[in-house]
């Protein structure tokens, strides 16, 4: 659930026929620590399975020598030369539609990793073309301001806990049996079960190498995680949520408008205004609205 991006196929060039002349790209910050609430959860986890004075499977010995490193919040390394690597992969890409004029916009939220990323980002699409083209992250915007990149801005639309909750329950009970039959007194629970299944990603991207809690759980019990992610998503942001995809309509009419040239048509609760004020709080027309725009977010 919390692995790093990787492309599912080569990139396809548009069919004959057609020629892209408008790139709006919205992507996610690279690879990072866990949150400070997630944290202290697998802190919590992982207090219980250390603290067993003998175990019975040889997968869990190497609790014994160790140490909890991980960080919280921000990106590690690895999610840095992600972004750097998607700056490089776009100039490449979409290098036949720039000028010195005719720059990509660059807007992020205003949350540590992500600026980082779009600051990453803007260092490779420059390195990328030899210094010719520098585009700068042009404007931040605050996490919680009311803008087309906030993730909060349907208080009413609810969250998908309940499922998510009765689906560890499901899954997650049989392997915290197993795990506590092989750690005698660790008495884990499925939440545990779930907090130790995701210290195989964050400690993998942060190493760079495969984390041992990957080896403890099967691949059947990954796809149980990643569905517990789908549940997440489903609930909270798509489908099942009455009020879910409400939330990026916003961002929907923004890109409406770049598409087609048009001034933003928008009745939402979203400030479209604030979408594309600096810190200085300028702010540019809705119907001039920048071309070619990179925009950063999280848990969009």
């Amino acid at each position: 659930m919390y692995s790093p991006y990787a492309a599912i196929d080569e990139y396809q060039t548009a069919p004959k026929g057609c020629r892209v002349i408008q790139a709006n790209i919205l992507q996610r910050h690279g690879a990072r620590y866990p949150t400070s609430g997630a944290s202290k959860a697998i802190v919590t986890a992982l207090t219980k399975l250390s603290s067993v004075k003998e175990y019975t499977d040889s997968s869990l010995e190497f609790l014994r020598s160790h140490t909890y490193a991980l960080g919280t919040d921000v990106m590690v390394p690895f999610g840095a030369s992600q972004s750097l690597a998607s700056g490089r992969e776009h100039y490449e890409r979409y290098k036949y539609l720039l000028s010195q004029e005719q720059l990509p916009f660059v807007r992020a939220s205003s949350v540590e990793r992500v600026v980082h990323t779009a600051s990453n980002w803007t260092t490779g699409f420059s390195l990328a073309s030899h210094h010719i083209y520098n585009p700068t992250l042009s404007v931040i915007l605050y996490k919680d301001a009311n803008t087309t990149l906030a993730d909060s801005m349907c208080p009413n639309a609810g969250d998908a806990g309940a499922q998510k909750g009765a689906w560890v329950l499901k899954y997650a009970s049989s392997i915290a049996a197993r795990l506590n039959k092989h750690a005698p007194g660790a008495n884990l629970t499925a939440t545990d079960v779930y907090n130790l299944m995701n210290m195989c990603p964050f400690e993998s991207v942060f190493y760079n190498r495969l984390s041992p809690f990957c080896n403890l759980f099967t691949q059947a019990e990954f796809e149980q995680l990643e569905y517990y992610g789908d549940l997440d998503k489903y609930y909270h942001t798509g489908y099942g949520q009455a009020l879910g995809p409400v939330q990026g309509v916003g961002y929907i009419n923004e890109l409406i408008a770049r598409l087609t040239g048009k001034p933003v048509n928008d009745n939402t609760q979203t400030n479209l205004l604030a979408a594309e004020s600096d810190s200085a709080g300028s702010e540019t027309q809705l119907d001039h609205l920048p071309p070619r725009p990179v925009l950063w977010a999280h848990d969009h």
